[in-house]
């Protein structure tokens, strides 16, 4: 918790598709906000927000996933072409290890799960946070870097393997899979006993692992 000394009363950018669920962000945000702006999509706010200093000086709290299909990452990504580097806190329900690192990776700051009972504390206290220069680190977050941190056991696996292990996790049978990977299904059988061999683990322990770990979306170390 910021002391009332270290306490900016920042500009807010809030994007989320959802009008209930803005309308609940600014009642939680507005004891801390200078001023609040809102938008039902990234690309609203990338087209209303032109002046970079604004961008810059604002606090971006951003919806993940919107029905037209496009994330908050789409918009993080936007910035990174432009001199506008603006904080940003992402919220989401998914609270996949890599989709959060994804996020992080992508220029978030901040990365709240939207079912946290603390949400209605921590997020004002991340906006706080970043408009006062300090860091703010939720519990996802520190789940991810304890997985980030830890050696993984599916990291031991050849990238063939990783790759069976995958269309396995993803609910294909060895002869779908091996189709999909355009391998023998003798192959796919091979590997899954390579995979057991190489993690000391089960051929269903091990899709758990790579499942928790996030490795469904790609790499998280």
């Amino acid at each position: 918790m910021l002391t009332q000394t270290e306490i900016t009363a920042p500009r807010v950018v809030l994007i989320d598709d959802e009008d209930l669920v803005r309308q609940m962000l600014r009642i939680q945000l507005d004891p801390v906000c200078d001023e609040i702006v809102d938008y039902p999509s990234a690309e609203a706010a990338l087209k209303a927000e032109k002046d970079p200093a604004e961008v810059a000086r604002s606090i971006w709290v951003i919806d993940l996933h919107y029905r037209s299909g496009s994330t908050g990452i789409d918009g993080l990504r936007s910035f990174q072409y432009s001199a506008a580097q603006p904080k940003a806190i992402v919220l989401s329900q998914d609270n996949s290890p890599s989709i959060v690192w994804a996020a992080l990776h992508q220029g978030a700051n901040v990365y709240l799960h939207k079912s946290d009972p603390n949400l209605s504390r921590n997020l004002p206290d991340a906006v706080q946070a970043l408009a006062a220069g300090k860091s703010f680190q939720s519990d996802i977050m520190r789940e991810v870097e304890q997985i980030t941190n830890n050696p993984s056991v599916i990291s031991e696996l050849t990238p063939v393997q990783r790759e069976v292990l995958g269309r396995l996790a993803a609910g294909d049978t060895q002869a779908e899979a091996a189709k999909a990977l355009k391998k023998k299904p003798s192959d796919v059988s091979k590997a899954k006993g390579r995979i057991e061999k190489a993690t000391g683990k089960t051929i269903e322990e091990a899709i758990d692992i790579y499942l928790t770990e996030g490795w469904a979306h790609g790499r998280i170390r």
